[in-house]
């Protein structure tokens, strides 16, 4: 970034996150992570190049991830440089195409992984509101609704499994 001048309000960097499902990474063995990971280098470097200032694998959780840190840096006509959060990540259908274009960097080597589903209205929560939930007391009666819902969960589960299983056998 030396010599591009900031605005008060500018994006400096953007993190990404590249991962998969549990189930996924269940079926491979070390090194087939390994070669996830290298895959997944090779596709920052291919589509970020120097502007991906780091890239750090962490396995502490279910599913190993990479994190990323993406500088939205641009030469201009000018040859100055500017930063510039849209030639990256200029809104949801430009998030939308990096999934494509990551489902089809992946794709080749790694058959099992599939994109995610397209335009889902699945909302968000802050990672304050989802601690708050976790951490508010329950009376009996709540405990009970709680458990309901976490069986209900469970079922639904294990029949969206089933129909992806039976998708796939026909896609």
């Amino acid at each position: 970034t030396k010599g591009i001048k900031f605005r008060k309000n500018g994006i400096l960097a953007r993190d990404i996150l590249l991962t998969a499902s549990p189930e996924f990474f269940n079926k491979l063995n070390n090194k087939q992570i390994r070669d996830w990971v290298q895959l997944n280098k090779e596709f920052l470097l291919k589509e970020f190049g120097d502007n991906c200032i780091y890239a750090v694998c962490h396995r502490d959780e279910k599913s190993p991830h990479i994190q990323a840190c993406i500088v939205p840096r641009y030469t201009n006509k000018k040859g100055l440089n500017k930063l510039n959060n849209d030639i990256y990540f200029g809104g949801r259908q430009m998030y939308s195409a990096w999934q494509d274009k990551y489902s089809e960097a992946m794709k080749g080597q790694f058959k099992d992984l599939h994109r995610g589903i397209k335009n889902s209205k699945a909302p968000h929560v802050q990672i304050r509101q989802f601690y708050q939930i976790i951490n508010q007391r329950y009376n009996e009666q709540d405990y009970k609704t709680v458990i309901a819902k976490a069986q209900n969960s469970e079922l639904l589960q294990k029949k969206v499994k089933n129909l992806q299983d039976t998708l796939n056998v026909y896609w």
